[in-house]
């Protein structure tokens, strides 16, 4: 078991529970965000004893890291689920002659939706564009 991730490494896990949260109607300000950093950095040393340590101290000298960036056109299916006020889809239905597609749309637009599950997954990638690998 891994008893130490680096500062970025927590910064990547508390973003990744931002982005959730506001997926499903929470937005954090700056100042929680650095204290739900400070409160995650906290459980995982008294409850999982994982120390975080800086970049720097984390970094194994015999390895080195290489980063690819890239741009490309796939092909992917999404699945979404969003939560609708059941008046509020029969209305948005009824107005849009019962096109399910239009009346999300709509809905969506007006921030009348919550977005509770979101999963994708790439089922083929055409091309790449802009290739760029840098060691880091």
């Amino acid at each position: 078991m891994n008893t130490q991730i680096t500062e970025t490494q927590l910064d990547n896990v508390t973003h990744a529970l931002t982005l959730t949260l506001q997926n499903m109607g929470i937005v954090l300000g700056d100042d929680t965000k650095s204290n739900l950093n400070d409160t995650l950095n906290s459980f995982l040393h008294a409850n999982a004893s994982v120390n975080v340590v800086s970049d720097e101290e984390g970094h194994d000298e015999s390895k080195v890291q290489i980063c690819k960036t890239r741009n490309v056109s796939c092909n992917a299916s999404e699945e979404i689920t969003y939560e609708i006020d059941k008046a509020t889809w029969e209305s948005a239905l009824t107005e849009h002659d019962q096109d399910e597609e239009e009346a999300l749309l709509h809905l969506r637009t007006e921030n009348k939706v919550v977005l509770i599950d979101y999963d994708s997954e790439i089922k083929e990638i055409n091309a790449e564009f802009d290739v760029n690998i840098e060691e880091v």
